[in-house]
């Protein structure tokens, strides 16, 4: 391999950028900058498959959430629809349902690759804080 070749292939190994920060990467004599690009594409691909997993996993929690407070708002007015619940139970059902929502949101809606919040949006298409392409 001409030595031309071999700094420019160094060079495109220290610039790729894989996520957020750009790392300097090793370059490995079995390796070409076709390998490399094949890499990321790669990574790109397991974060694409990530957030979709994480953008699904929220839609059902949205969903499960909004049946079960809206089921104990319901019985709220009618407490002897199915079981007789007193008010101040179905209230704490609702409290709950909230606060086990909330704490998956936090643990779920998180970026794959930076693991920053994602915020309110569940269409994202880009990560604002390091830039990930999610869709």
């Amino acid at each position: 391999m001409p030595l031309q070749q071999r700094k420019k292939i160094q060079e495109v190994l220290r610039t790729i950028k894989i996520g957020c920060k750009a790392r300097t990467a090793v370059p490995a004599p079995h390796r070409t900058e076709w390998n490399n690009v094949m890499i990321q594409k790669k990574d790109n691909n397991q974060v694409l498959q990530q957030f979709h997993l994480r953008q699904s996993r929220q839609i059902i929690a949205i969903a499960t959430t909004l049946f079960f407070v809206l089921l104990a708002a319901v019985l709220y007015k009618r407490p002897d629809v199915f079981w007789t619940f007193s008010k101040s139970v179905l209230y704490s059902m609702q409290i709950v349902t909230i606060a086990v929502f909330l704490v998956f949101t936090a643990y779920n809606w998180t970026c794959p690759l930076c693991k920053k919040s994602l915020g309110s949006d569940i269409n994202k298409r880009v990560c604002k804080k390091c830039g990930a392409r999610l869709r």
